[in-house]
């Protein structure tokens, strides 16, 4: 596996490959941050923000601040500022960058970033937050870790009974994750097992839901499914882990 990485998130990350180590997975390179590669192209990245959630068109003109936003995001690291990407197609744009060897399916590349990513579900005509798009090279948003996924109801129910914030917040911790929660670690962990599924099986998701590979839409999934109780995978894909370990000689 190929980790393009944030150098603000390489904590984290090495967290979750430590993980990773734990199951049996010990080949892991590290690269720079793919928006650091010589050949990337601002008004590209501008022209695959989503400006309307309920159109599936893209900022296909995008204007010269746009583009100089871009630009210092590249430059400083401004990554995950508010902009949201349609995930499919920037994973197209930094496929664009990898090398030859680099964008081969056995070196497994995922570009971990704190950016937004969504997708268009054309069953209910709107764009979704993710936390990965699985492609060459699949995407993990750390922001859509603990955005995506829905926080429970309650929480919206109180917002629109205009409880404070802050008071919500308090009265459900716990329930839902925040990027300085301990946890994040460990769910990423399960994020980067399912791109390692996508990539040798083409299905990164299981119907368990105490799988690790569990699609979660609710934060309440998420944290159920990454908590090793009562297994880190079902067995079936278990058995399959232990298949795909033995085939890449880890």
């Amino acid at each position: 596996m190929t980790l393009y990485l944030c150098s603000v998130s390489q904590k984290l990350i090495g967290e979750a490959v430590g993980y990773l180590n734990s199951w049996g997975w010990k080949k892991v390179a590290y690269r720079e941050c793919l928006y650091k590669r010589e050949g990337i192209d601002p008004e590209a990245l501008a022209a695959l923000r989503v400006l309307n959630p309920q159109s599936s068109s893209l900022n296909e003109a995008p204007f010269p601040l746009e583009i100089d936003f871009e630009k210092r995001k590249i430059k400083e690291c401004r990554c995950g500022r508010g902009s949201i990407y349609s995930g499919m197609h920037l994973s197209r744009v930094l496929g664009t960058l990898l090398s030859p060897e680099e964008g081969k399916i056995s070196s497994l590349p995922v570009f971990i970033t704190p950016d937004y990513i969504a997708t268009w579900d054309s069953s209910d005509l709107r764009w979704h937050l993710r936390y990965a798009v699985f492609g060459m090279p699949t995407i993990i948003s750390l922001t859509g870790i603990v955005e995506a996924p829905a926080r429970p109801r309650e929480i919206y129910l109180g917002r629109s009974m205009g409880f404070q914030e802050s008071f919500l917040q308090e009265k459900f911790k716990g329930t839902f994750l925040t990027l300085e929660d301990e946890r994040l670690g460990r769910v990423l962990a399960g994020i980067l097992l399912q791109t390692i599924f996508y990539f040798h099986t083409g299905e990164p998701f299981c119907q368990d839901k105490e799988c690790s590979l569990w699609n979660s839409h609710w934060q309440r999934e998420l944290i159920q499914s990454q908590d090793d109780s009562p297994y880190t995978l079902c067995p079936l894909h278990e058995k399959k882990w232990k298949e795909i370990i033995k085939e890449r000689g880890n």
